[in-house]
């Protein structure tokens, strides 16, 4: 009975790790006939950023006004630099908040889309006192400024990404 047992279980995981490596194959295979339709199409007719859209990409969007800096990470210390002095700028701290001296982070989510538009603000974290609808109406306001951002890239391609910024409001 141990033999037999043995034997079963033995070729149990066989099948399954054959399966397995067959089915992983098989994927492999389609993934290849998709990318090799993909790349005949004509570029009008190519997708544009559907499959790139989340959170970490090849070239992460910049806020405007930094572009004539040769150096990649100079250029976005820079940008950020500028976004935020944009954003103190344009923030206006809530009166209720200024009355019971609160202070505190916002973490506001937004995406910047594949024309550099920013999309979809929302505060993921707040500290009440009306400070989490004032950074989302500045973030807004992005969409007003004569230069959009520069967006993200995926193999060259400009895409969708979201964006993540904590804001730290405090009286001064």
């Amino acid at each position: 009975m141990n033999k037999i047992a043995i034997i079963s279980k033995t070729l149990t995981i066989l099948l399954f790790t054959s399966l397995g490596v067959a089915t992983l194959l098989l994927l492999i295979v389609m993934v290849n006939k998709i990318e090799e339709k993909t790349s005949r199409l004509a570029p009008s007719e190519k997708q544009t950023s559907v499959n790139y859209f989340g959170s970490i990409k090849e070239e992460m969007p910049r806020f405007p006004g930094c572009e004539q800096i040769p150096d990649a990470r100079e250029r976005n210390q820079c940008a950020q630099q500028k976004m935020l002095e944009y954003f103190y700028k344009e923030f206006t701290y809530p009166a209720t908040a200024r009355e019971q001296g609160m202070t505190g982070t916002v973490v506001v989510r937004f995406y910047i889309d594949e024309k550099g538009n920013v999309k979809s603000p929302e505060s993921l974290r707040g500290v009440g006192g009306g400070f989490e609808e004032e950074v989302v109406r500045v973030i807004k306001t992005m969409n007003d400024l004569p230069e959009r951002w520069i967006p993200g890239k995926q193999r060259g391609r400009s895409v969708k990404v979201y964006y993540t910024l904590p804001v730290k409001v405090h009286l001064k």
